[in-house]
């Protein structure tokens, strides 16, 4: 009497599949369902990647206007103070206006 593969037993015969374990096959509906979600995914992430390149190339350049701000804002103020501090008389001995210069 021969013996019935089981999910128990499974490798009672080795070459013997046991019906349980197998998976049904899909259908080709099932395959293009797949393959549209997986395509929707891949564009939906590639978009999110380009959105955060764009947000992080927009943030660095803020940084660089914001440090070049700072340095105009530093030279002005440095440049005012110099020449509040070095000329006691706004204007020199032929009438021209004294500035300092770096």
């Amino acid at each position: 009497m021969a013996a019935k593969a089981r999910k128990d037993d499974a490798d009672f015969h080795k070459g013997r599949i046991v019906p349980g374990s197998q998976q049904p096959q899909q259908s080709k509906r099932e395959n293009k369902q797949d393959e549209a979600h997986a395509k929707a995914v891949a564009v939906t992430l590639a978009a999110r990647d380009k959105a955060e390149e764009n947000h992080r190339a927009l943030l660095v350049r803020i940084a660089q206007l914001d440090a070049s701000l700072r340095r105009v804002e530093q030279a002005v103020h440095s440049s005012s103070q110099r020449n509040k501090l070095c000329c006691a008389h706004p204007r020199g001995k032929q009438g021209l206006l004294v500035t300092a210069t770096e």
